[in-house]
């Protein structure tokens, strides 16, 4: 995708906007922006095995959130499976995020997973939406770490 995704202003909860949930959003969205781990679709993280040893070989943009967030999980049937959930977001870190539901949903029936299934783009772009989503819906940036600055710096003038 080259151009620059419009930013949503439902993509967050209307009580999203506290101090606990903007950090998280920062740590994910900092992830986003400058992790260089293969994506997947179709799974929050995908598993390779070879010689008897499990490796992830992807992740969805919902999968670097569990693994950042480093939420519990077992390694099932090639899916990382966290809090019993392979394709979506758990409650629980639905609830860490702000988001309105498992699947990133705004709009009528847009949502996140789907712009890293269906419309193939990539953690940047994924990323640079998430952020500036939350700026647009609150009007307030999220505190990123210098490495991400520099990225979220590179993705918009790349999306210019």
């Amino acid at each position: 995708m080259s151009e620059r995704l419009t930013p949503a202003t439902d993509l967050f909860r209307a009580d999203a906007n506290t101090p606990e949930i903007a950090a998280n959003v920062a740590k994910w969205v900092d992830e986003l922006l400058t992790t260089d781990r293969p994506q997947t679709v179709g799974s929050l993280c995908r598993l390779e095995e070879l010689k008897g040893l499990k490796r992830a070989v992807g992740e969805c943009c919902l999968g670097v959130w569990c693994r950042v967030a480093d939420v519990p999980y077992e390694d099932i049937d090639g899916h990382r499976v966290y809090e019993d959930e392979y394709s979506f977001l758990p409650p629980s870190q639905v609830e860490a995020l702000g988001l309105r539901d498992h699947r990133g949903t705004y709009g009528e029936d847009d949502a996140l997973f789907a712009l890293n299934d269906d419309d193939k783009c990539t953690f940047k772009e994924i990323g640079l939406f998430i952020y500036d989503s939350w700026l647009a819906q609150f009007g307030a940036e999220i505190s990123l770490s210098e490495e991400g600055r520099t990225a979220l710096a590179k993705a918009k003038g790349e999306q210019s």
